[in-house]
């Protein structure tokens, strides 16, 4: 069984990893901020 990585597949995880980026950057700006 080959692992077929196709475009959309890729642009679906960088869209995934984008989000959790940006979460945890807002994540850590609101915790540096409550200090």
């Amino acid at each position: 069984m080959r692992f077929r990585f196709d475009s959309d597949d890729m642009n679906r995880w960088v869209g995934f990893l984008a989000c959790l980026f940006a979460i945890a950057l807002v994540a850590l700006e609101v915790m540096i901020l409550k200090k």
